[in-house]
């Protein structure tokens, strides 16, 4: 029983390594001379190098030797011989080395081991022949027959063919490796062949019978007859059909077999033919038996993989339970352990012990912590879920109590949030009791709070407006711009940010540009009602990787919106076009200008071109770019290749219209966004509608028969675009320029009317304001080379480009342009 005792405790690390030695001493067994007998020589248990003959595929008679067997001697070997003593009796350190490796059990008797093995299962003691060779030669022979059968017996193994020995048969059964190519996990096994073998092999060595004559053209048909087939084929994925699939090197080993015996009777060998026929008997019965016990052995077989699978499963769920109680142990709770059931750490059968779980602790618990973290932020972003709902209902009251004249300069519900005393509120823990009192008292003083915040605007958009001017020549154009109230003088500053020239850029978006029309607003009012930024209540609340209470640098950001600047190119081309329509850039305001080029008014209102915009061909026409004063402005300021004193052109009444009916599409496009409220009633301060319900419910509700927009309803836009899509109008192309002659006059009062022979002049589309006389050369050639500084009047670069460059019909802005 001892000797059981260091047996089965061996096991576990033979298990681990079936391969390792677990003696270092003689490989022969103490007090015996084994010497494998010839019917163990076919036997091979390495896993990875099963030959065929173990899984019995060449199906012949078992072998024979006339070689007698080594005679018997007595084991007299005792369970202490080849323990080592000193001179004075002790045993030596080497020698309690070795016994605590179990170096001993080889020197054991056989008859002890075999009464030792006798009480394993046969996987056991497949993993104990592929320790050693000695130990292999041993369990492969005769004289451990009655270990195998006892193992079989303990473990419920069915007996296997009487042909196979059965070591092969524990081997083929709890094997796992293709006894082809060697791969391993091989779970299926194919009773009908006794062999396992993965997909691949299966794919490549299994024949159907329909394709036997064209794959074995020499051989004879009825040759298939004695060899076992299987009815589940390589492309079959494990189900079974009615065809019948042999293994390719059966056929060949039976080939080569009768070819033998046919062959000693053409040598005419004594009992040849008798010898052939009983080959034949043979191998039918061999057929048959498979036939007839493959269903069982493949019952079995199924019957204990599920049984293994279920005892493998109840030792993961035993370890998987003594895991997560040491982790409740430390405070954390069952929903924060779902994490195990994906983690591979887990699903091992090895007991926790606390050597075990002192290197588990390390992996598992900061994925704990983790998940226990994920838990409660989750529960918080319910609770502020529910703190922020209280406050949007709180919101809209307060905004019924304004008028919907006023709603655009109010901040969004996510802005409000984060207002101080809103976002500490939201942001409080649980120990925190929120109450709709707090709510209450927060909006008490909401007012007071937003007069704060419309003051910091101010003062932010006078420090831009005086940023600008001192980054400006004294005296330019924008610090003319700029009038003495905000440079020392003593009229209110408030009336400086409603001029014209009071133009900012939200650093916040995307820089303007002819299709972007977000970034540029005009005058402190379209400030105040732009609030730029697309957070949600989920991103800023929700979202457990973000997080804005406190005095968190995302919040502050937030809350400093809208970072504006105030471009100079954009203030220089506010007052060229502002000149251009004769008002005084230092005290007209966007409401003078907006009147001036009627910008509501479709009939009246004005349409602009720049000069440095070249026209383009599109289906046959000729188009140039037009745009209405706001448009003009984002143009001017985010073109690169224009100068910032580029000249201007106002467009006449039919090119006008072109631009003016891009905006009026625009406009409409807004009509089915719900972006418009009844200015009479409160009924839309949380559900802005389309204009036509607007329009609707002021019919029906207010008994208005012809509503009015700002008057009788309002677009909550908070912004003025200034042109969405790109505007363009027809132009005369260069062979109809050429062809027609007209008296050009420019836009600026006090200029003579210019005659021309011909298009080389610009047409009345490529005005543009100066303030010079037509004798002062203002003309660029753009035929010279690009470093000359030559300068011409107008008939001057005419005459030069016919003379000089052989340009009949010169081009306005292709073969010369005036000087910016």
């Amino acid at each position: 029983m001892i000797a059981a005792n260091l047996l089965s405790s061996s096991f576990t690390r033979m298990r681990r390594n079936p391969k390792r030695s677990i003696t270092s001493g003689p490989q022969t067994l103490a007090g015996t001379s084994i010497v494998p007998s010839a019917d163990s020589k076919d036997v091979d248990l390495d896993e990875e190098h099963m030959s065929d003959s173990e899984s019995g595929s060449e199906y012949g008679s078992r072998q024979t030797t006339s070689d007698k067997p080594p005679a018997k001697r007595a084991k007299t070997t005792s369970i202490t011989a080849g323990i080592l003593l000193d001179d004075h009796g002790q045993t030596n350190k080497a020698t309690s080395k070795r016994k605590a490796n179990l170096s001993l059990l080889p020197t054991m008797p056989l008859d002890v081991l075999f009464e030792i093995f006798s009480n394993l299962s046969p996987w056991d003691i497949i993993a104990l022949a592929r320790t050693t060779k000695v130990f292999r030669e041993t369990l492969i022979s005769k004289n451990a027959a009655t270990v195998w059968k006892a193992a079989r017996a303990n473990a419920g193994t069915p007996e296997g063919p009487p042909w196979l020995l059965e070591p092969s048969w524990a081997a083929l059964l709890y094997g796992n490796v293709c006894q082809c190519c060697g791969a391993k996990n091989i779970q299926k096994l194919d009773f009908m062949i006794l062999g396992r073998a993965c997909t691949n092999c299966r794919k490549k060595h299994l024949v159907v019978k329909k394709k036997f004559e064209s794959l074995f053209p020499e051989l004879d048909r009825g040759i298939l007859d004695l060899v076992p087939y299987t009815n589940v084929g390589g492309w079959a994925h494990g189900h079974a059909s009615n065809s019948e699939f042999y293994w390719d090197t059966d056929v060949t080993k039976m080939d080569r077999s009768l070819n033998t015996l046919n062959h000693n009777i053409h040598r005419r060998v004594h009992g040849a033919k008798g010898a052939l026929d009983a080959f034949r008997v043979e191998q039918l019965d061999k057929r048959n038996y498979l036939l007839e016990n493959c269903r069982a052995w493949a019952r079995w077989l199924s019957e204990v993989q599920f049984a293994r699978a279920e005892e493998r499963s109840a030792k993961q769920n035993i370890r998987m339970e003594q895991i997560k109680e040491r982790l409740k142990g430390m405070g954390y709770l069952e929903q924060d352990l779902r994490f195990l059931y994906m983690d591979e750490n887990a699903k091992g059968k090895a007991v926790v012990t606390d050597k075990v779980w002192s290197r588990l602790i390390i992996i598992f618990e900061p994925k704990a912590t983790q998940a226990r973290d994920d838990r409660l932020e989750y529960a918080m972003k319910n609770a502020r879920r529910k703190r922020c709902a209280v406050i949007q209902t709180r919101y809209t009251v307060y905004k019924r109590t304004t008028h919907p004249f006023q709603w655009k300069h109010l901040p969004p519900l996510a802005l409000v949030t984060l207002l101080d005393g809103f976002a500490d509120l939201i942001g409080a823990d649980d120990s925190v009791m929120f109450t709709t009192n707090a709510v209450e008292g927060l909006f008490e003083v909401f007012d007071t709070t937003l007069i704060q915040r419309s003051e910091e605007l101010r003062q932010r958009l006078i420090l831009a407006m005086q940023s600008a001017s001192s980054s400006n020549n004294v005296g330019g154009m924008v610090s003319q711009a700029v009038p003495d109230t905000l440079q020392g003088g003593g009229s209110p500053a408030s009336l400086v940010l409603d001029l014209a020239t009071a133009v900012f850029r939200c650093g916040a978006t995307t820089s303007a540009s002819s299709s972007t029309h977000f970034g540029y607003l005009f005058g402190q009012d379209e400030v105040a009602s732009h609030h730029c930024g697309r957070e949600s209540l989920d991103d800023l609340w929700f979202f457990a990787n973000f997080s804005c209470t406190g005095k968190s640098g995302a919040r502050q950001q937030i809350l400093s919106r809208p970072h504006v600047e105030r471009p100079s190119r954009a203030v220089r081309a506010v007052e060229k076009i502002l000149r251009l329509v004769a008002l005084n850039p230092a005290s007209a305001t966007v409401a003078d200008l907006d009147k001036k080029v009627g910008s509501f008014d479709v009939a009246n209102s004005l349409r602009f071109g720049c000069v440095g915009c070249a026209m383009f061909k599109e289906s046959g026409q000729f188009y140039r770019y037009g745009y209405n004063w706001r448009a003009l402005v984002a143009h001017i300021d985010s073109c690169g290749s224009h100068n910032a004193d580029i000249n201007l052109f106002v467009l006449d009444s039919n090119q006008a219209n072109e631009i003016k009916a891009f905006d009026i599409r625009d406009a409409q496009a807004e009509w089915t966004s719900k972006i418009w409220a009844c200015s009479h009633c409160s009924e839309h301060a949380d559900n802005l509608q389309t204009r036509d319900t607007v329009k609707v419910h002021l019919i029906h509700h207010h008994a208005v028969s012809d509503p009015r927009q700002d008057l009788d309803y309002v677009l909550l836009r908070g912004y003025t675009p200034y042109q969405k899509h790109k505007a363009k109008f027809r132009v005369l192309g260069p062979s109809q320029a050429a062809s027609s002659k007209k008296n050009i006059l420019t836009t600026m009062p006090g200029h003579a009317a210019v005659n021309s022979h011909s298009q080389a002049i610009p047409p009345a589309q490529f005005r543009f304001s100066s303030s010079s006389n037509n004798n002062k050369p203002n003309m660029y050639c753009l035929k010279c080379s690009q470093s000359s500084s030559r300068k011409f009047i107008l008939q001057g670069v005419i005459s030069h480009l016919r003379d000089k460059h052989q340009v009949q019909s010169p081009q306005f802005a292709i073969d010369y342009k005036p000087i910016n």
